[in-house]
């Protein structure tokens, strides 16, 4: 094979691993603590790059409750939840679900615990 080929080939090469190095492998989790809540929670949400991030809890019918968080992220931290949905009202005993939706590479990528309210 000629020199122009190998040439072409590696600059091909770096190019794709320029790119590559730019995508992010993006690790997020959400916890609740405690796992059946009476009066008081944290939400821990931990990403390993800067992303934006919603935070929102959800009720046993699937409805939107409250948004605990709406910005940038980074790392892990706590956010309080204190059984009031958006209004200031205490909501029904029943499964809740936080789910936490990052914007990374172009997509939406989110993860989610369930929870019980007493």
């Amino acid at each position: 094979m000629n020199k122009r080929f190998f040439i072409i080939l590696s600059i091909l090469l770096l190019a794709a691993v320029g790119i590559g190095a730019l995508i992010k492998v993006l690790d997020m989790y959400v916890d609740v603590n405690p796992y059946i809540v009476e009066d008081y929670c944290e939400v821990t949400v931990y990403t390993n790059h800067k992303v934006d991030i919603t935070v929102k809890i959800f009720g046993p019918d699937g409805a939107h409750v409250r948004t605990l968080y709406s910005g940038t992220w980074l790392n892990k931290g706590d956010l309080p939840w204190d059984g009031t949905d958006r209004f200031g009202v205490r909501c029904t005993p029943g499964v809740y679900t936080v789910v936490a939706t990052a914007f990374v590479n172009s997509r939406y990528t989110s993860t989610k615990k369930t929870f019980i309210l007493k």
